[in-house]
């Protein structure tokens, strides 16, 4: 089922190529998009072929690990690849644990059904395939264009019994074949009683494509094969690509170049499609923030271009906070970001914004356009200060499930179309079905342990009535919530949340370079029964003290809840005349607490806006924990940042601080040998191991760090 070694080197090659853009295309980025969203101007026949060669080298060159490249057999009516064929291929060690039971859901017209308590043994003889064809009245088969949902239950190593989840979404078709997308989610079971949220807890995902062939493409597939042989002898010796080629190029690489990807980002932005931009540019910052260091100008415009699409499409959608992070990073591209970034702070009513719109102020003399925006951001400031609500409660009790959705992955009310509820331990034949967005977004997750949730899931306009959004990417998807009971330290009552939200489609919402498509996934835990206590404003510091020992629990999401209403609450007070010093410290205590779980959970960019501001209160944890999100995400600041830090921070005169400064230096000294040596800056990491071998702190760092760098160079 593995790709040849040589195909595996050459989409190795063609990744790298794609992403440096070595590879010449034949047709610009604006021209092929142009095609692709007005097919009436071009050759349908050759569309489809174009689709099919895109289709097919996807297929081809996917990953299902980032370690393996894989592919699953084709389907046919004389060969019917089935679910036990994928788990032996992919999970083989879950092969022989399936027992009893398994969910089905999916949509049925306007609605969602459910079924519970069928048979997983049934379900692993059967094809994926099964689910997406309807019989039509004319005896025909037709596909669905909807995802479906299947719960398989299996036994872990500790005996105790899970769930994993597959989720079937047909992807596109030509004139031969079906093309569909898998993506399984499994619970890691060996570590699921752990409280902590890293490492083996995580649960384990993977997408792959899958091909139905209803009748044979073998003339097709000789053609393919000869083009793909001529788009990697062209690639190798850097010729330029004809359509077709560029067509192959692209499914092989995994994504489109970023040039492409900025053409077609403005044009999305211009259209306002808002969220389909936003997945757009994203990929070109995914794409070369690795690289910005070693870019020429061109390129780094291009990454700067990236943050603030992406800002400006996250303003619209109404999340301010990584609004703010993606243009703090445009700025630094040019002062025509300014503007846009004095807006996300005015409506993320973050104190710096004062500072940002003098420094427009300033320009404003040199143009009447200039002045003109500086009166409209005045105007942005007021009203949001103006308009600014605090949040009147926070209540215990619940666990609102739009609060995670909101959080991993920028959901709002209008993105939750319905709701599919199996409790994994009732015998119950049907699902609990919620069609209200009041009610899924609000749904209290205490309530709900021991259960499979399936939330439907879209961002088209079409569905889901937004009116200043219209993106068209994502639709018919869904997220899938897996929660089990566990048990803590001295018999206490946890319960563990898995949640996944699949790729949408082929190459959609693909945030990432390459032939492996990664879900967005997290694992975190909650309590057995919520804290049952309705806080108000007055109560703040009891909410720090109790959020305080749910974050020590490993309880992130509940303890976010916490530290972010005192955040929302102190975030105008603090910088008033009338604050006192113990309004500012809770504030920024609060506010460092929230972005700390935000980078257990992984969520870093977001993260980095909440540590930022910290900044401001002056405290060691502070800015480690600060320099730690930057140094882990690869952010472009992370090695200005450090030498910043290390260039203003004063050597103590007290010897009882000594100790603890030597120690934060050492601390900066080994992220600024990790910044230079993820940038491939090997001889200044050198030169600064060679320094560290001086401090008895870094002696021994310095020398494992020396030993696998000289390792390194050999190679």
């Amino acid at each position: 089922m593995s790709l040849n070694k040589e195909n595996k080197e050459s989409s190795e090659k063609l990744q790298e190529n794609s992403v440096n853009g070595t590879a010449e295309t034949a047709t610009t980025g604006t021209e092929h998009n142009t095609a692709n969203e007005n097919n009436n101007a071009a050759d349908p026949k050759e569309l489809a072929f174009k689709h099919f060669l895109n289709m097919e080298a996807a297929y081809k060159y996917q990953e299902v690990s980032p370690r393996e490249h894989v592919v699953i057999p084709r389907t046919t009516s004389d060969h019917i690849v089935t679910f036990r064929d994928i788990f032996d291929a992919i999970f083989p060690e879950l092969s022989s644990t399936f027992t009893g039971k398994a969910f089905v859901s999916k949509r049925n017209g306007d609605g969602l059904t459910a079924d519970c308590n069928l048979n997983a043994e049934a379900f692993l003889g059967h094809s994926p395939f099964i689910f997406l064809f309807n019989k039509n009245a004319d005896g025909s088969s037709s596909v669905i264009d909807d995802s479906v949902n299947l719960s398989l239950e299996f036994t872990g190593k500790d005996g105790q019994l899970y769930f994993t989840e597959v989720v079937v979404k047909p992807i596109g078709s030509t004139e031969n074949s079906v093309y569909a997308r898998v993506t399984i989610m499994k619970p890691s079971a060996e570590k699921e009683g752990s409280m902590e949220t890293q490492s083996n807890s995580l649960p384990l995902t993977t997408s792959f494509i899958m091909i139905y062939d209803v009748t044979d493409p073998e003339k097709d597939l000789k053609r393919f094969e000869e083009i793909e042989k001529q788009t990697v002898e062209k690639v190798n010796a850097r010729k330029p690509l004809d359509p077709y080629e560029d067509e192959v190029m692209r499914g092989m690489s995994g994504i489109n170049y970023p040039a492409y990807n900025i053409g077609f980002g403005k044009w999305l932005l211009e259209n306002h499609r808002f969220y389909d931009a936003y997945v757009t540019f994203q990929r070109v910052y995914n794409c070369l923030k690795h690289e910005v260091y070693h870019l020429e100008n061109e390129a780094k415009d291009a990454f700067y271009h990236s943050c603030y699409g992406m800002g400006v499409c996250l303003m619209q959608l109404g999340f301010m906070d990584k609004a703010s992070f993606y243009l703090q990073l445009a700025i630094n591209g040019g002062e025509e970001y300014i503007g846009p970034y004095v807006e996300s702070l005015a409506l993320g009513s973050h104190n710096r914004v004062c500072y940002f719109l003098n420094q427009l102020r300033s320009q404003a003399s040199k143009s009447e356009a200039a002045a003109k925006e500086v009166k409209r951001l005045e105007k942005v400031v007021a009203d949001a200060e103006s308009n600014y609500k605090v949040p009147s409660h926070l209540d215990t009790n619940v666990l609102p499930l739009g609060y995670v959705l909101h959080h991993l992955f920028d959901a709002a009310p209008v993105n939750v179309l319905g709701a599919t509820i199996c409790p994994t331990t009732l015998p119950v034949e049907n699902g609990e079905i919620l069609t209200s967005q009041d009610d899924i977004w609000n749904l209290n997750l205490y309530e709900h342990q021991d259960a499979v949730i399936y939330v439907n899931y879209s961002r088209v306009a079409a569905e889901t009535g937004v009116n200043n959004d219209a993106s068209l990417f994502c639709r018919n998807n869904c997220i899938v919530l897996n929660l089990k009971s566990i048990a803590g330290k001295n018999d206490e009552k946890f319960c563990r949340v898995n949640i996944v939200l699949p790729n949408f489609a082929q190459n959609d919402e693909k945030q990432y370079p390459g032939p492996f498509n990664w879900p967005k996934g997290a694992s975190f835990v909650i309590g057995s029964e919520p804290l049952g206590v309705d806080y108000d404003r007055k109560d703040l510091k009891d909410i720090f003290e109790a959020s305080l020992k749910l974050k020590n629990s490993y309880r992130w999401v509940e303890a976010m809840r916490g530290f972010e209403y005192i955040h929302q609450v102190l975030k105008i007070d603090y910088t008033k005349v009338s604050a006192t010093d113990a309004d500012e410290e809770l504030f920024f205590d609060a506010t460092y607490e929230f972005g700390s779980c935000l980078v257990g959970l992984g969520l870093l960019e977001r993260a980095t806006y909440y540590l930022d501001w910290v900044q401001e209160g002056y405290k060691v944890d502070y800015a480690r924990e600060y320099v730690n999100c930057l140094c882990n995400n690869d952010d472009v600041r992370a090695l200005d940042t450090i030498n910043t830090i290390m260039s203003t921070m004063k050597q103590p005169e007290e010897k009882e601080y000594q100790e603890a400064y030597e120690y934060f230096i050492a601390f900066m000294k080994r992220r600024k040998v990790f910044v230079l040596v993820n940038r491939r800056m090997l001889d200044e990491a050198e030169t600064l191991l060679n320094e560290m071998l001086e401090s008895p702190i870094t002696k021994e760092y310095a020398e494992q760090e020396l030993a696998l760098l000289k390792k390194a160079k050999e190679e």
